[in-house]
């Protein structure tokens, strides 16, 4: 499957919607987003907008897709899945809770994460680590 550029454009508002989501799901405002762009840009957007909004649908980091146009003009609803929002440490603390056999829900993973990050022996570690950190060699 090729790339293009609606689906640049769609992986554009997926990823911001994924940046500035607190939770699973982040509603992005058409006219907001087009704000970003200049007039060509923003004519090209919208006389693409029903390929851009498929390719939207069809995005594997979009669970559900919930698309409304009222009197504040076109909005796009975006539920993730949750396992896609996870950062690195997030990510590690789900793969050994699932071998530990631990069900966990986002909002437990989220806490860990940062209950980890704020404690302070690991931040000595970590400031252990980089002190001693020598151009990519093995600092165990």
């Amino acid at each position: 499957m090729k790339l293009t550029i609606n689906k640049l454009i769609a992986n554009d508002i997926i990823n911001y919607g994924m940046d500035n989501t607190t939770g699973l799901n982040y509603v992005v405002y058409l006219d907001e987003y087009l704000k970003d762009y200049d007039e060509e840009t923003q004519k090209y957007i919208l006389e693409h907008l029903e390929e851009i909004e498929n390719d939207i649908e069809q995005n594997e980091n979009v669970a559900d897709l919930e698309i409304t146009e009222d009197e504040d003009g076109k909005s796009y609803d975006m539920c993730f899945y949750w396992e896609n929002l996870l950062t690195q440490i997030e990510k590690f603390i789900y793969d050994n809770a699932n071998i530990l056999n631990k069900d966990l829900d986002f909002e437990d993973i989220r806490s860990i994460s940062e209950s980890i990050v704020d404690d302070d022996p690991f931040n000595d570690e970590l400031a252990n680590k980089i002190i001693n950190y020598d151009n990519g060699k093995d600092i165990d």
